[in-house]
């Protein structure tokens, strides 16, 4: 390969690269001079909204998809600093076509490893809460996390990251349309009803998310520390059960 190929294989490659972050406009250096340069209003709103630190979208949230193709789209995201760092991208697993979904903080050092949610001591609490509480077989139901890559050392999820996967999570719900969520913990709870209401404040009382009935409860992972709580976390499944399993419409206590 000649050097002139080599320079423009380079530069094409670096140009895709801005695309990627939204770039459409570059100042040489010769041409920053206030007097030279003349942007429009758009121009200028454009360069000052630019966040070179999130890559754009790798599929239209308004493109309607398949959850096979939204996984595909997302499976090589780089979008917040956690991509670099994970083992696997956990997207969620479950029935495409699930009356439920539950949605949890983030994956785990087991999730990172499998690619699944739900799959250390917390998951297996949870496979029992589903199974034999809600009586539903955990293959039935759909179960993801508001981040799909694992934070370092299990730390709470910054908000930061969960800008960059929410719209993975909105479209995640938008093609499975659910009966109801479930949503475990403080940070899954907070982000669907869009409220800073404490967990213990918000578990066991139905609310909405977008017409979809959404109770929130304690994440299975404060279970294993507090043991005393599940007794309110098994109130709060049978409230799910019932929903579930007849046409019950519930009634929604908190309007947020």
């Amino acid at each position: 390969m000649n050097l002139e190929k080599k320079v423009a294989d380079s530069l094409i490659a670096y140009l895709e690269d801005l695309k990627s972050f939204n770039v459409n406009f570059i100042a040489l250096k010769n041409e920053i001079n206030s007097n030279k340069i003349q942007l429009s209003k758009k121009e200028t709103k454009d360069i000052k909204g630019l966040d070179m630190k999130t890559p754009s979208l790798p599929f239209d949230p308004d493109e309607k998809m398949e959850l096979e193709e939204l996984s595909n789209a997302i499976e090589n995201c780089m979008r917040c600093k956690l991509g670099g760092k994970r083992n696997h991208l956990v997207f969620g697993s479950g029935s495409k076509n699930a009356k439920l979904v539950i949605i949890g903080e983030a994956p785990g050092a087991e999730e990172d490893k499998q690619g699944i949610p739900f799959v250390g001591r917390a998951g297996q609490m949870l496979t029992k809460m589903i199974e034999n509480v809600i009586e539903v077989p955990r293959q039935e139901v759909f179960i993801c996390n508001i981040l799909k890559c694992r934070p370092p050392e299990n730390r709470n999820p910054e908000e930061d990251e969960i800008s960059c996967c929410e719209p993975y999570l909105k479209k995640q719900l938008e093609i499975i349309n659910p009966k109801l969520i479930l949503t475990l913990g403080k940070f899954a709870s907070q982000w669907l009803l869009q409220s800073d209401t404490p967990i213990s404040k918000l578990r066991g009382r139905f609310s909405s998310y977008h017409g979809i009935p959404c109770l929130p409860t304690f994440h299975p992972a404060y279970l294993l520390r507090n043991p005393k709580q599940k007794k309110f976390v098994h109130e709060d499944l049978l409230k799910v059960k019932e929903v579930y399993h007849s046409n019950v419409v519930p009634k929604i206590e908190l309007n947020l």
